[in-house]
């Protein structure tokens, strides 16, 4: 079975490389990264990225006045939920092989929308060796995206989905996420986070940030990433906050 890493181009994987993924206690936050992704749409000929009703997750809930409540009507449009299907053979004993299936659960940001499709960026250990990978986009529509892009090492993942698929599943339009600024983030402030918590569906959580350079190692990797107090769950991982 192929990894859908193994499908990457180069130009996906210098941008990939250039991305941060901050994240700790099994959830992650995407919060540095975006401008270079952005850059690389439009220097390969895509639309300007559009966005409607979009807010700035990090400052909102202390900069601006909005409630929790506004924070969360502006943001989680653009949170979706993804689920996966993977297939593989078990040995048994050395003796016998046993085909099987089954099923993850993640969450992802839309950060990119043109005339053909919409990107959504999220974690790769949500979508490492999944056979299928799906986002329920609105908390409501489920349509099969597209592996484009992988960094295992800084655990990233970016998928497409054309707007073809998009409309034939009866969506016309979608929220495009806007990005913040990690470096501008000071301990204390209030953190809200969205994702599918559980794979049960979109929910949020709040928090605030409690260290703003911690590092952690995961899988032999070394991560520099923002600790939080949200409560974070299986599922949650490749949501926003």
């Amino acid at each position: 079975m192929k990894k859908h890493s193994k499908k990457k181009n180069s130009g996906w994987a210098k941008l990939i490389a250039g991305c941060l993924i901050i994240g700790l206690a099994g959830g992650t936050g995407i919060g540095a990264g975006y401008g270079v992704i952005e850059q690389h749409y439009q220097n390969a000929g895509g639309s300007t990225m559009t966005s409607s009703g979009n807010v700035n997750v990090e400052k909102t809930a202390t900069g601006t006045g909005m409630s929790t409540i506004d924070v969360v009507r502006a943001v989680k449009p653009s949170v979706v939920s993804i689920t996966t299907k993977i297939e593989g053979v078990t040995s048994y004993y050395g003796a016998f092989s046993v085909p099987y299936e089954g099923e993850g659960a993640g969450s992802g940001v839309i950060f990119y929308s043109d005339d053909e499709k919409i990107a959504i960026v999220t974690n790769n250990h949500v979508i490492e060796d999944a056979t299928e990978v799906y986002a329920t986009i609105n908390d409501t529509t489920s349509v099969q995206a597209k592996v484009v892009g992988t960094k295992s090492d800084s655990d990233l993942a970016v998928l497409t989905i054309s707007w073809d698929d998009l409309r034939a599943a009866g969506i016309d339009e979608v929220t495009v996420a806007t990005f913040g600024d990690s470096d501008s983030l000071e301990v204390g402030e209030s953190v809200i986070a969205i994702g599918n918590a559980m794979g049960l569906g979109l929910s949020a959580t709040d928090g605030i940030v409690s260290v703003k350079n911690q590092t952690i190692s995961v899988d032999n990797n070394t991560l520099n990433v923002i600790q939080t107090s949200a409560a974070i769950n299986s599922g949650n991982s490749g949501g926003a906050w």
